[in-house]
């Protein structure tokens, strides 16, 4: 996962959610995302715009 940018992991983990792909997958991405230190407690996954959300964690 070192080549998956933080906004891109970050939109992968919220769209496996969304699209309540296999909870294996979505546990992966969400290790991947404490393993970099990326916030995502204040984000609701039904109510985003993927790309906004992911600069804001980012920056």
């Amino acid at each position: 996962m070192k080549s998956l940018s933080s906004q891109g992991l970050i939109t992968a983990y919220l769209s496996s959610i969304d699209l309540q792909l296999d909870k294996e997958f979505i546990h992966t991405l969400f290790l991947e995302i404490q393993k970099r230190k990326l916030n995502i407690d204040n984000l609701s996954t039904y109510h985003f715009e993927s790309e906004k959300v992911a600069d804001e964690l980012i920056e």
